[in-house]
């Protein structure tokens, strides 16, 4: 039997997302395909069961917005599984489907009508004093910032063990394309398509007028040392996951080697939602 996995934003509320789900399971279920929860999704009480660790998911529904399609490619890419985004909010660069098309939008996934787009990630590591601690992937960025008592932070980046630059503010942060409209963008960052191949480095709010933002190649390694954080210091992935940082501690950064990869089921304009996307912000 097929399986198809669901990630679902468990801050919808239970009447707006249970009739989607009976919506899915009525057109999946004749199929033979069997639907599972990934992640979290008790608390919405939904007719769809856990997915288990031996679980072959042939491919994720990331119901919600842009932020469960990251949740939903973080688990999805190192196992190569594509990802279709239904739209339960506003417009967004990543989830195209609207709920109300979600029964076309599944017939043309069983039948195979779509092509995959895949989105370069970034992969993560900690180096301690205790040793290198894998951290993730992420799809829009990696954050290194400071701690809870708002204190600045001071960073030098190094690109293949080269000094770049070193920086006093709230930190830094690493993006993919993908992730150049989100949080690099509110920074200062660059806007890249997603079909540039790169690391963007965005300094967060740094104590300078020369500091700027460099992108460098995809085959790069990106090294992040904290120079002095006396309180502290965190790294978020795509503002999801955080890891504690500790003043000498170093975040090493590369583009992962899978990519995300995003079911598109018809032409898809990324300049369409970005002028959308621009305009609401600036209304």
């Amino acid at each position: 039997m097929r399986t198809f996995g669901l990630v679902v934003n468990r801050h919808l509320a239970a009447p707006v997302v249970r009739p989607v789900v009976e919506e899915m399971l009525a057109r999946l279920d004749p199929a033979g395909v069997r639907l599972v929860m990934l992640g979290n999704g008790a608390d919405l009480a939904l007719p769809v069961e856990a997915a288990t660790d031996a679980e072959r998911v042939e491919m994720v529904i990331a119901l919600g917005g842009d932020g469960t399609v990251l949740s939903a490619a973080r688990w999805a890419a190192p196992r190569e599984v594509p990802v279709l985004g239904i739209r339960m909010g506003r417009l967004g660069f990543l989830s195209e489907v609207e709920p109300s098309g979600i029964s076309t939008a599944l017939g043309k996934c069983l039948c195979g009508d779509y092509v995959l787009e895949p989105r370069a990630m970034l992969e993560a590591a900690i180096i301690r004093e205790t040793g290198r601690v894998e951290a993730g992937v992420a799809l829009n960025d990696l954050v290194i910032t400071k701690g809870t008592l708002l204190r600045p932070v001071s960073t030098e980046v190094r690109v293949n063990d080269e000094p770049v630059a070193s920086f006093l503010g709230d930190g830094v942060i690493l993006a993919t394309p993908t992730g150049s409209t989100a949080y690099s963008l509110s920074a200062g960052g660059p806007i890249l398509t997603p079909d540039v191949q790169g690391i963007i480095i965005t300094p967060l709010c740094a104590h300078s007028i020369v500091a700027r933002t460099v992108v460098v190649g995809p085959n790069n390694v990106v090294r992040v040392t904290l120079l002095s954080a006396r309180k502290g210091a965190i790294l978020v992935l795509d503002g999801q996951e955080s890891h504690n940082l500790a003043h000498g501690e170093a975040v090493v950064a590369r583009q992962a080697a899978r990519p995300a990869l995003l079911i598109r089921l018809r032409p898809w304009s990324f300049f369409e939602v970005l002028r959308e996307r621009l305009e609401k912000r600036g209304s």
